[in-house]
């Protein structure tokens, strides 16, 4: 049998290398196909790598400890039915320049007998004879950010999973040497984790590349406030503001599907999915959960899956599945007080919109008549090779009329 690769798999569409954190295995251990063996830190989520086969984990490449970078393709093991199966000797990753080497520039077969397990940790935990310590990848990045040993920490998570309060806990009491030499030098720079690294060289990417326009528009919240003040009444669940925007933006979306689009290769490619990506502040940085055809779903049933995203955020769970495919996203700042901002496109989409609080304001109605509204400042802000003005104003005169004529319980606007 031909031993088969275990290489680094790309996990999202601007994945170009990722984050060691550890092996959930060991060098000779079985492994079924399936079975999470790697844990790697991508440029959007904490993530564990199954094995592409069953048999025998062998051939772990030298070099690859916790917080070294590799590329995507690059060959980390092997995977043989039996362990008397010779393999390439994989070239030791160079910390100086992650990723180089792999097995089709290894000519030299290993010796089984000799083969040394690389010893992998997460802020220097070594492995112990029970296996690698449980922990959720909050805990692990918090870990490593904090220079905790993960093996001295008691874990109150699922399944006794040292988690990132558990860990934020222990460093509280206990100051690493790493906090402690960092104090004695008067240390004050922050390093970015890989979700702000990959965020802010894609924000300059889109602000040097990409001509940009923002239209704005004030929106009218009152029905809205209206029917969740009547299902709060009810003791029914209340759906968020968010909610109800992710369900007249995908409304919206359907009338105007030139804005659903990806500018790629001077033209634009139609995308039949409306899939409406809700920005979420994290610790670690800024993701990008996705509401996958959030023009089917019901608000209650956007609502569910942005409950579940919100338990996601406070976990660092976030999956490759959660993360991929939008079409288009929606940045509300309003639960945080802020009155209006302008947001930055998300390239390949054609735009992003961005909302502030809802507020009462006065309004004076066709007939002149004053009254008092409950309003929110939706700025949209767009890529000029996809839209223009015209197509941008039209998109939120849509979604205006689709929030005045929400119905909560229904499956269209």
């Amino acid at each position: 049998m031909v031993a088969t690769e275990f290489y680094i798999p790309k996990m999202s569409d601007h994945m170009e290398q990722g984050v060691f954190v550890e092996w959930l295995v060991d060098e000779g251990d079985s492994v079924d196909k399936g079975q999470p063996i790697l844990v790697i830190d991508t440029d959007k989520v904490v993530a564990e790598v199954e094995a592409p086969a069953s048999g025998f984990l062998t051939g772990i490449r030298r070099g690859l400890v916790a917080g070294a970078s590799i590329s995507v393709g690059t060959t980390v093991a092997f995977i043989v039915e039996d362990l008397s199966e010779d393999v390439p000797v994989l070239q030791a990753l160079d910390a100086a320049s992650p990723g180089v080497g792999s097995a089709d520039s290894a000519e030299e077969k290993q010796d089984p007998a000799v083969s040394e397990p690389v010893a992998v940790a997460v802020a220097d935990v070594e492995r112990v004879n029970s296996g690698p310590v449980r922990s959720t990848p909050a805990g692990r990045k918090a870990a490593r950010a904090l220079g905790v040993d993960l093996s001295s920490v008691d874990g109150t998570g699922p399944g006794g999973r040292v988690s990132e309060s558990d860990v934020r806990a222990f460093a509280s009491i206990v100051k690493s040497p790493q906090a402690e030499s960092a104090e004695e030098a008067g240390d004050r720079w922050l390093k970015l984790t890989p979700v702000q690294s990959i965020t802010a060289r894609r924000m300059v990417e889109s602000v040097t590349t990409v001509p940009q326009f923002s239209v704005t528009r004030d929106l009218d919240m009152s029905d809205v406030v209206e029917a969740r003040a009547a299902l709060a009444a009810e003791g029914s669940p209340k759906p968020s503001v968010t909610a109800f925007l992710v369900k007249t933006v995908a409304s919206a979306l359907s009338a105007h599907p030139r804005v659903n689009g990806f500018f790629r290769d001077g033209g634009i490619e139609i995308n039949t999915d409306i899939n409406v990506g809700v920005a979420m502040g994290t610790p670690e940085g800024l993701y990008v959960p996705v509401i996958h055809n959030a023009d089917r779903l019901s608000i209650d049933e956007i609502s569910e899956h942005l409950r579940r995203l919100q338990r996601l955020v406070e976990d660092g769970g976030f999956s490759s599945a959660d993360l991929e495919g939008g079409t288009f996203t929606l940045s509300n700042l309003g639960m945080y007080g802020v009155d209006q901002f302008r947001a930055i496109v998300n390239p390949p989409q054609a735009a992003i919109l961005a909302t502030g609080r809802v507020a009462p304001s006065a309004s004076v109605d066709a007939d002149g008549a004053i009254r008092v509204r409950n309003l929110m400042t939706a700025t949209m802000t767009a890529d000029h090779r996809s839209l223009d003005g015209v197509a941008a104003a039209q998109f939120l005169a849509s979604i205006s009329s689709n929030m005045e004529r929400i119905n909560p319980s229904s499956s269209v606007a």
